[in-house]
């Protein structure tokens, strides 16, 4: 019993830090100065000019993705469990708008993201899009 609440404890703190990962609006300039120590960071750019940073952490992989103006616009979180994918969708349909089974919207301070599922190329992956 105890081995399973501190697992349980254990997965809602990584999904509390997911969820904290998306970033969305904040600035290439500000992701790059928090994620320069401690984590494996890439900074990419995409065939048609599309400038990304990549942040390697325990339990998943997180890709940000900019606007022409550096604002976070995309944000991709790849889970590196099938237990913490799980557990981020139960999160997500308790605490944010259900559009479908796989795909939420979550409103704040008058902007809004649009959440979706996939699986892609053997993935599990999660993408934020900030709404318009």
């Amino acid at each position: 019993m105890r081995k399973l609440l501190i697992s349980a404890l254990l997965t809602i703190g990584l999904v509390s830090c997911t969820f904290a990962q998306a970033r969305i609006n904040s600035t290439f300039s500000e992701l790059k100065e928090e994620f320069k120590y401690g984590y494996e960071m890439a900074i990419n750019e995409t065939d048609n000019g599309t400038v990304y940073l990549t942040a390697v952490f325990e339990d998943r992989t997180m890709m940000y993705m900019f606007d022409e103006k550096m604002y976070c616009n995309i944000s991709i979180i790849i889970p590196h469990s099938v237990g913490l994918v799980q557990a981020i969708i139960e999160r997500y349909n308790k605490e944010y708008t259900i559009i479908s089974p796989k795909q939420w919207r979550y409103y704040t301070e008058g902007l809004y993201s649009d959440i979706t599922y996939e699986y892609r190329e053997g993935l599990d992956v999660i993408v934020w899009k900030r709404g318009d």
